[in-house]
């Protein structure tokens, strides 16, 4: 690798090799050569990664027809490759996209999950290590992935700690008191009778559970019984147990389990649960708090960027949040995000998280930076544009 001394192109002149700068030569349709970073956005706008080589036609290694150029066409001819664009920059000629790269020495590489979210960068000339980089880019996951998935981790990590939030665990619609389906009703009367404390968490007060629960279980309908985490089934099913020799407690083992005394409370689930009144269970209320601020760290460093607001960046529901978008797209950010008004538990519980009682919130590197006030003020001053990750 070539290395400059200045911050900023050109390179110095004495470093560089024979090669006349007039050099001139044909980039196939398979690499493109650009100047701007507003060229490697359009031409990933199909939503390809990217891998940007910026060379020095003096440097022999990087100049074009030179070892690296042949490498790069290789690889973007090659199918396996089709979902990544591969881009060359002269480094003198593009001075700004030089600097915003980081660029210090050629050839220096630059591997784009979005046009402005790099996955990796390194200056050096070996062919291995490029290919390792692209391999790693292939299977890397854009922002908005990796926040979906960070969500996905968090939302199974909660229905783990509600399916053992009490020995027996009924998710109903409605609470014991009012059941709002015949089938809860059933359930419900069913236990009581069958001498069984349980705990209870409305699904219809969390779509996300709701929804989420039939995945984690594979079990399509409500209610829903679990005994120690473990899914037992409908009410069929319970029915059936139910007429077992023993009936419900034997067949559970529960033993003391049925004595209320053994439980604390009245609810199941401090966010949304309720219990059986008089046998009734609920845990640890810190450990429930407890679950709730992971779930929060996890979504907050879901993405680079993370906007918390009302509805999605297509469909805003309040003018703070359309706003907010508005000035993000403006400065060119990719982020993740994460609508609110669908989850009463994230939407109350982020307020205390991070001492901010509004809406929308933007968080970089699970970093609070603040609220539409505090953006607008970013980009007035240039500020935004430097938080940019």
């Amino acid at each position: 690798a070539v290395s400059r001394k200045t911050p900023t192109p050109p390179f110095p002149s004495a470093q560089r090799g024979t090669a006349p700068l007039s050099l001139h030569f044909r980039v196939s349709m398979a690499v493109l050569e650009v100047k701007a970073m507003s060229e490697i956005a359009a031409a990933m706008a199909g939503g390809q990664k990217g891998v940007l080589m910026f060379y020095a036609t003096w440097q022999d290694a990087s100049r074009p027809g030179g070892q690296l150029h042949q490498l790069l066409e290789a690889m973007a001819q090659a199918p396996e490759n089709a979902a990544v664009r591969f881009f060359t920059c002269e480094a003198e000629a593009a001075p700004e996209l030089s600097l915003k790269m980081g660029v210090e020495m050629v050839p220096h590489f630059v591997f784009l999950t979005t046009p402005s979210s790099v996955l990796d960068s390194f200056a050096g000339a070996e062919a291995p290590a490029v290919v390792k980089g692209v391999q790693a880019l292939l299977t890397a996951a854009a922002p908005e992935e990796a926040a979906a998935a960070a969500g996905e981790a968090a939302l199974e990590e909660r229905l783990k700690s509600l399916v053992h939030a009490a020995p027996v665990m009924l998710f109903m619609k409605g609470n014991p008191k009012e059941p709002r389906c015949k089938f809860s009703r059933a359930m419900v009367e069913l236990l009581k009778e069958q001498k069984v404390a349980f705990g209870s968490f409305d699904i219809l007060g969390d779509e996300e559970v709701r929804q989420g629960l039939k995945r984690y279980s594979d079990w399509p309908t409500y209610p829903q019984l679990y005994c120690r985490g473990e899914l037992l089934g409908g009410l069929d099913v319970v029915k059936e147990m139910a007429q077992e020799e023993g009936g419900l407690v034997s067949q559970l083992d529960l033993g003391n389990e049925t004595d209320i005394s053994n439980f604390a409370g009245a609810g199941a689930d401090a966010a949304a649960g309720t219990g059986t009144g008089a046998a009734a269970a609920q845990p640890d209320p810190a450990a429930a708090q407890a679950a709730l601020e992971e779930r929060l760290r996890s979504l907050v460093g879901g993405s680079p960027a993370m906007l918390f607001m009302k509805g999605n960046p297509d469909a805003p529901r309040c003018g703070f949040s359309r706003r907010i978008v508005e000035l993000l797209r403006e400065e060119g950010w990719d982020f993740g995000y994460f609508d609110i008004l669908q989850d009463n538990a994230v939407r109350e519980g982020l307020k205390k998280f991070s001492d901010w009682p509004t809406y929308p919130q933007l968080y970089v590197k699970g970093e609070l930076v603040g609220g539409l006030d505090l953006v607008q003020e970013m980009k007035e001053s240039g500020d935004l544009a430097d938080l940019k990750p």
